[in-house]
């Protein structure tokens, strides 16, 4: 709905406006939902926390953190799909995406419309809080042609001024068709941009844009 990014939008923007204080007793407060609503809806989560002894109510402070059992990605992915999705959600209503399994085994991920459009926000916030200019830029994204979708603002306006390039092509490949392209915004994985920049670097050819987006894993070391 995209009503409801905008208005999740102007709530995640007027946030920034926020004093440190406030933000803790937002973050804390949602923070305890969190607990509560996994305690009380996911099967997974409260046989964890029962094993552990402990209760949403024991979290006192953040300090209290170390009290609530840690998960693994390999625990969720062994686990039934029943115990990990939340009793209270209609799966009918959601959408299922998985990660492109680059550790061996794909994770399904499951989302109610409402949290997609969260998830649209938060993206939308860090971009234009970093000089994007949605109109105007053109971008250039590198990543699994699965996720090739048209989930930004761009794409969702109908504007043609995105191009996406395979994460699975040879770097030479993607250097041409950004060199073609020209970018004013490269967005694609920490890693894959860390060897197309050393091959730019090596070869001395590549190309200037005005800002550059990464995510999925982390950055390397600064050399």
């Amino acid at each position: 709905m995209f009503a409801r990014k905008l208005f999740y939008l102007y709530q995640l923007k007027k946030n920034l406006r926020s004093q440190p204080l406030k933000l803790q007793e937002m973050q804390w407060k949602k923070f305890k939902a969190i607990l509560k609503h996994a305690y009380e809806n996911v099967s997974f989560y409260h046989k964890k926390f029962r094993k552990a002894g402990i209760k949403p109510d024991d979290i006192k402070s953040f300090s209290d953190l170390y009290k609530v059992p840690f998960t693994t990605k390999s625990e969720i992915q062994a686990s039934p799909f029943e115990d990990i999705v939340a009793r209270n959600v209609n799966i009918g209503r959601c959408v299922k995406t998985t990660t492109s399994g680059s550790t061996g085994i794909p994770l399904t991920v499951v989302s109610d419309e409402i949290a997609e459009d969260f998830g649209f926000a938060v993206w939308a916030r860090a971009t234009f809080e970093n000089g994007l200019r949605p109109l105007r830029d053109r971008m250039a994204i590198i990543r699994h042609p699965r996720f090739q979708d048209g989930r930004d603002l761009i794409g969702i306006l109908g504007i043609n001024r995105r191009i996406r390039i395979s994460v699975f092509d040879n770097v030479e490949r993607q250097l041409r068709i950004l060199e073609d392209f020209k970018p004013d915004v490269i967005k694609g994985y920490s890693s894959s941009m860390a060897i197309l920049a050393n091959f730019c670097k090596k070869k001395g050819v590549g190309v200037k844009p005005r800002l550059v987006f990464t995510g999925a894993d982390l950055l390397t070391r600064k050399k």
